[in-house]
């Protein structure tokens, strides 16, 4: 019987209202980490958030994180998320 050790893909489409996808694109040990590969870029491979999307990344420390098409920054989803990480965090 055949095991399969490894399941990966660069971004993770998921529909939202109507017919609209949006990306949950990464999973990041840090913030840090994030902000690297975004910095990267394609021709690096980097992280590239997709436009007209709502693009987004879990990390072990920040918790969920959303890219900001207008800053080009990733920002905190929301309080709940950050406070929940700084409570549960095992990094």
């Amino acid at each position: 019987m055949a095991t399969l050790t490894q399941l990966a893909t660069s971004n993770l489409a998921l529909k939202g209202a109507g017919d609209s996808y949006n990306n949950l694109s990464r999973l990041f040990a840090t913030k840090a980490e994030a902000d690297a590969a975004l910095a990267l870029g394609a021709a690096s491979g980097g992280w590239v958030p997709v436009a007209g999307r709502v693009n987004a990344a879990l990390t072990g420390d920040q918790g969920l994180l959303i890219y900001n098409h207008s800053t080009t920054a990733l920002d905190n989803a929301d309080s709940a998320t950050r406070a929940y990480v700084d409570t549960n965090s095992q990094l």
